[in-house]
């Protein structure tokens, strides 16, 4: 029988921060924590914080309790990038800052082996969305700056200068004019040129000016 794995909570900045959709496993990792003793060589970074809610309605009341540090100094750089069970009953799991548990214990090896699986491919699958998520952003954000501003004109390159400078002879390919000279895009970048030797010239302020965004004039 599969052995569904489901995301409790996040290890962030040192404390256990519990997912809104799994408060009611919420008691049941506390308790999985709780009972953990510590571990040799263990890394200070597992040495958590979790919030434990007693009571109920109005008379709830909230405690954070300090667990032991439950992750070796080697088991904390392996898992991010396997998970690990946490305790010996096969019922928390530890990969890349998340906790997640399975829908029941794992004693059996192949559940266990499925469980850590299952496990993997969540996290990824969660990681895959907020990478593909910030992609979305980055793209929309792009197209609104370039409806906004038109194309980005990067500079001349100063050996893309040199090169026109000595096939134009340093004056303006129009007029033969050697007065205020700038370097003018053929195809302009408007229009999709870009900043090759090819597409490069040398115009005077007057013929540039006529010229405008046009290809020739």
């Amino acid at each position: 029988m599969s052995v569904n794995v489901f995301k409790v909570a996040e290890v962030v900045s040192g404390r256990v921060v519990v997912s809104k959709k799994a408060r009611r496993s919420a008691h049941e990792l506390a308790c999985g924590l709780t009972s953990l003793g510590g571990v040799d060589d263990a890394a200070p970074e597992s040495g958590w914080r979790i919030e434990i809610t007693t009571g109920v309605g109005a008379g709830a009341s909230s405690i954070e309790l300090p667990l032991a540090c439950v992750l070796s100094r080697a088991d904390l750089q392996i898992s991010e990038r396997e998970p690990l069970f946490l305790d010996s009953e096969g019922r928390v799991i530890f990969f890349r800052s998340r906790l997640l548990m399975p829908e029941r214990p794992c004693v059996q090896i192949s559940d266990r082996e499925e469980a850590l699986l299952r496990a993997k491919k969540l996290v990824y699958d969660e990681e895959l969305e907020l990478v593909n998520l910030r992609k979305q952003v980055a793209n929309a954000e792009a197209t609104l700056e370039y409806r906004r501003t038109g194309p980005k004109r990067e500079p001349i390159a100063d050996d893309v200068k040199l090169v026109v400078w000595a096939r134009d002879g340093g004056a303006c390919v129009r007029c033969g004019s050697t007065e205020k000279l700038h370097f003018d895009h053929v195809i302009p970048v408007v229009k999709g040129g870009g900043s090759s030797p090819e597409n490069i010239q040398i115009l005077c302020e007057q013929c540039n000016l006529k010229k405008s965004d046009r290809i020739a004039f």
